[in-house]
């Protein structure tokens, strides 16, 4: 059942995790929609959810340093972990980089797109499709939380769709590829 739910790119909430790369104030000004990436004002918001020893610092392009991988390996072996979610900037280095290296060690990577960005949307776009070649899943914030959620009963459910709504849907940050070249979902 679970190497089923790999192929299909379905999220399990047991055996997922969240890496949120390089949202920095010093990276806002050259950012498009850095302000809007995902859940509105990550940065200050982020600071408060996260614990010190979850916060990595890198020169590397990946995430996937020493200390990450190590970190990931536990989480494989306790908690089954095999499903990455990727989130932040920028879109075409850093979380292309953390994709592959994931990918090439095994795991399930899903990609929020509306929660990526690069300075500029050519640059996000490429590497968008880049990554679904090499197998990564993409999708929208939306799509996440409620597939992470998994049911209307879930019991934060109502919280949960406050948040949607919350959700800024003018970003312009979610494309699909078409015959006729790239297309606006939004």
């Amino acid at each position: 059942m679970e190497d089923n739910a790999r192929k299909l790119g379905q999220l399990i909430p047991e055996n997922s995790v969240l890496f949120v790369c390089d949202l920095q104030e010093r990276f806002a000004p050259s950012i498009l929609h850095f302000d809007t990436i995902g859940l509105g004002n990550t940065v200050a918001a982020l600071k408060c959810h996260l614990h010190e020893k979850h916060i990595f610092s890198k020169t590397r392009f990946t995430m996937m340093i020493p200390e990450v991988e190590n970190r990931l390996e536990e989480l494989r072996t306790v908690r089954n972990v095999d499903t990455v979610i990727l989130v932040g900037i920028e879109t075409h280095v850093c979380i292309i980089a953390t994709c592959q290296d994931l990918i090439q060690k095994g795991y399930n990577v899903h990609v929020v797109a509306d929660a990526c960005s690069s300075r500029t949307q050519t640059d996000r776009q490429l590497a968008l499709e880049r990554m679904k070649q090499i197998g990564a899943f993409i999708n929208s914030t939306e799509s996440v939380i409620l597939s992470l959620a998994g049911d209307a009963a879930h019991p934060q459910f109502k919280q949960i769709q406050t948040l949607i709504k919350t959700l800024n849907p003018s970003t312009d940050l979610v494309r699909e590829s078409s015959k006729d070249g790239l297309k606006c979902l939004l």
